[in-house]
């Protein structure tokens, strides 16, 4: 790597930590997880975090709203806000969350697959405190269904498969996360590597 690439890469890698820290105090002053804790739970979804964007999330919110609008499927498949989830998985996994910490009344009733009250929703299920707990749903809901023989290291890595591919199945060839172009790293790999950030 150019001495101006390595450069460029030490500032995102400084960035980035910064990113984590902020998202973890923020996390911090969210309900908890009732099984596991912070720190392993966001790993799954750190790497999406780092590279998120203020900017590409608007495009992908008009995306969203575009496709529904034209009655095109591929919404329910955009991946936006801080974590990344698509309007499927929201949807898999807000039938089955404690609807406890929400303040939305439509939402704490959601019980059925209803896209329209989803894109009605887009603003609300495109911040931290909404995705977190969607977050703490699906880590939740896995983590029981692992086989007992797992240890918690080989669990986390299955939940970092699913949400990254939707498959628990290891990937044969390394792929990068063409996300983060500073090291040539996959996406199970960055969550390790920014675990080692808290």
């Amino acid at each position: 790597m150019a001495l101006n690439g390595q450069i460029e890469c030490n500032d995102f890698l400084n960035s980035g930590k910064s990113k984590i820290r902020f998202l973890n105090y923020t996390v911090s002053s969210l309900p908890p997880p009732k099984y596991g804790n912070r720190k392993t739970i966001l790993a799954i979804v750190s790497p999406e975090f780092l590279a998120y964007s203020e900017y590409k999330n608007t495009l992908e919110l008009s995306f969203i709203y575009t496709f529904y609008g034209l009655n095109i499927d591929k919404f329910k498949k955009i991946s936006f806000g801080p974590f990344q989830m698509q309007l499927e998985f929201i949807d898999q996994y807000l039938k089955l969350v404690d609807k406890g910490n929400f303040s939305d009344s439509v939402l704490k009733n959601y019980k059925e697959t209803d896209f329209g009250i989803l894109i009605d929703k887009l603003q609300t299920i495109n911040q931290i405190d909404f995705q977190w707990e969607i977050l703490k749903t699906f880590f939740e809901y896995n983590m029981i269904r692992m086989p007992k023989n797992f240890s918690d290291f080989e669990k986390l890595i299955v939940l970092i498969r699913i949400y990254n591919s939707g498959t628990a199945a290891p990937i044969k060839t390394k792929r990068i996360f063409s996300k983060i172009g500073c090291k040539d790293l996959s996406y199970e790999e960055w969550c390790f590597e920014i675990l080692k950030w808290y």
